[in-house]
């Protein structure tokens, strides 16, 4: 009879010692977090600037309806279950506006090229080039001035240096007459997008491009062209056959999807649909039109964005700073990795 007791007593040392272990493991003991090895921060550190060049060129990096942490996830496969990361791309040029003046501070000295356009006259834009500059801090100021603050719908500004070409934007979105499209790519060819609560009424409407070279800005919309056909002599008098030749770029709708409204930007000639533009037009930088009382802005090339989880608090995370050219611009990179 006693040895069933010490049998019992030991079964119930052991019982309590495993409640006890379990407690111990799953309340009291918290392991420590893996790091992340720093080769596959080397890997992602090349990885993922090609990633995000090749959608800038395809212009998908403000397209709604496109995931790019998908994407990401897609293009390398480790990440998908050992790692979570965030990418931060930040323009390295800081644009102000004070009273009337535009500032633009930058970490390089270089060529500022600017294009204002006024809400209220989005047909005549205001170019121009300055490399005035004065430094600061190891910055330089480059500035314009006798801009009309209140008219400003947005700015686009780029500053060629020996070794970047540096870009940044402003939207005016304090007015509420200003808004925000998408441009994204759609089977290789470009597509606007609009959110279907602010969709124009129009189904087609003439659109200006912005696009961007070393010499400058350059706003494309309906250009009239004057064609001399031939020059006959009749007796003494020469026949000139002139024809003229219309030239524009009209945003027209297409269809509904994702909850916006979807829009194809089309060349015409002599009213006659030529073509669609291709995604890949590689110097384009946005694309503007005003529908009645209202100018919607769609950029091909990012301010600043987050793709990605949220960071972390209290995980060991690695972080990599940079800076890659996405497109034909510079951007500075911030990489994040944990476990």
């Amino acid at each position: 009879m006693k040895e069933i007791f010490d049998y019992l007593f030991a079964g119930l040392i052991i019982l309590n010692f495993i409640v006890l272990y379990s407690f111990i493991v799953n309340t009291l003991y918290t392991p420590l977090p893996e790091k992340v090895e720093p080769v596959t921060v080397s890997l992602l550190r090349e990885l993922i600037p090609l990633m995000l060049n090749e959608q800038v060129v395809y212009s998908n990096i403000s397209n709604p309806l496109f995931d790019l942490e998908k994407y990401i996830q897609g293009k390398s496969v480790f990440l998908r279950h050992r790692y979570l990361f965030g990418v931060e791309i930040t323009p390295l040029l800081d644009t102000r506006i004070s009273s009337n003046t535009l500032n633009i501070t930058s970490p390089e000295r270089g060529k500022l090229c600017y294009a204002i356009v006024y809400y209220n006259e989005p047909g005549k834009p205001v170019l121009g080039c300055t490399s005035q500059h004065t430094p600061i801090n190891d910055k330089y100021i480059y500035t314009v001035s006798n801009i009309n603050a209140s008219r400003i719908a947005f700015i686009t500004v780029v500053l060629d240096t020996d070794k970047y070409r540096l870009y940044n934007h402003f939207i005016n979105y304090t007015n509420t007459y200003i808004v925000e499209a998408y441009i994204g790519d759609c089977s290789g060819k470009l597509c606007i997008y609009i959110d279907n609560l602010n969709k124009p009424r129009q189904s087609e409407i003439e659109a200006y491009l912005v696009d961007y070279s070393p010499s400058g800005f350059n706003i494309s919309s309906k250009v009239s062209l004057q064609n001399v056909r031939a020059v006959r002599e009749k007796g003494n008098k020469i026949s000139v056959d002139v024809i003229y030749v219309n030239i524009s770029y009209v945003v027209k709708y297409v269809d509904e999807v994702g909850g916006y409204a979807r829009y194809k930007l089309v060349l015409f000639y002599n009213e006659t649909e030529i073509s669609v533009l291709d995604s890949t037009i590689y110097n384009l930088v946005s694309v503007y039109f005003k529908s009645h009382d209202k100018i919607y802005i769609a950029l091909k090339y990012p301010g600043k964005v987050f793709i990605g989880s949220v960071l972390p608090i209290n995980i060991p995370t690695e972080r990599l700073e940079f800076t890659s050219r996405l497109g034909i611009f510079d951007y500075l990179i911030r990489l994040y990795v944990w476990r």
